[in-house]
């Protein structure tokens, strides 16, 4: 059930930033995915904090694709 909550999530927000951004591919890696589930605890709240905050910090550095090593800095610097 939690697993399935956090992928219903997580794909609406994949989903949103997909088609905002124009991009013809997904902006999230598999290991970010991962990351993100395990901080979040599978809390919507915290899923769309995560991702939002990454989403941020990747279009300021111009990075196309949110990776594992960005949801860690975002999560030690601004949500810790």
């Amino acid at each position: 059930m939690r697993i399935h909550l956090f992928a219903r999530v997580l794909n609406i927000h994949r989903g949103f930033a997909v088609a905002f951004a124009g991009a013809d591919h997904d902006i999230f890696a598999e290991g970010a995915v991962y990351d993100i589930f395990r901080f979040s605890s599978d809390a919507a709240r915290l899923i769309n904090k995560v991702c939002t905050h990454a989403l941020i910090y990747g279009s300021q550095n111009k990075h196309r694709i949110i990776d594992d090593h960005m949801i860690k800095r975002v999560i030690q610097g601004e949500l810790s």
